[in-house]
Parts: structure tokens; sequence; C-alpha cells
């Protein structure tokens, strides 16, 4: 959001290998050994998708277009709304 207000950005990666559109595979296969939180499951509360959808639009809908899962936190059951498939979140 910086770059988008006028600030200069720079950002550091050591990986030379970019993400591509086989999520499942990046996740999986992707070894990344100094990113250990990059094998964690990811969530996002209310307060950032209201963000997220109110300062940038855009990256909300390429997020919803690349299959993101819902959770109910009460009982912690991930489901995929890509495949429909329920996973346990730990």
């Amino acid at each position: 959001m910086l770059g988008r207000r006028g600030h200069a950005v720079t950002l550091f990666e050591q990986d030379a290998r970019k993400a591509g559109e086989d999520l499942d595979g990046d996740f999986f296969r992707w070894q990344r050994p100094r990113i250990p939180q990059a094998v964690q499951p990811h969530s996002f509360l209310a307060p950032v998708r209201s963000v997220l959808r109110a300062e940038t639009p855009d990256v909300y809908a390429d997020l919803l277009a690349r299959g993101p899962g819902s959770t109910t936190i009460s009982t912690g059951s991930v489901s995929t709304r890509r495949t429909g498939r329920a996973m346990r979140s730990w």
C-alpha cells in the first residue's frame, strides 16, 4: 500500500524462483528453507479483509480468483472453495 501512495518501496527476495499458477504445487513442493512460515496455514481476520477490499480491491479480487479457503474459527475446520474438500487446521 505504501507504493500505491507514492512511497519508494524495495522488496528483497532471496529465492530466484517466482511463485507460479499451481498453488498446491508451490505450497507442497517449493522448498524454501529460509522461510519456515511459508508452509503454515495463513488466514486474514475480518479487519484485514475489510482493508484489502477498501484499499486494494484488485489484490482482493486476485486472492478470491485463486481460490482461498474459508474458516469457522469456533471449530477450526477449513473448506476450500476450489475443491470443496474439508481440511483441519492445526
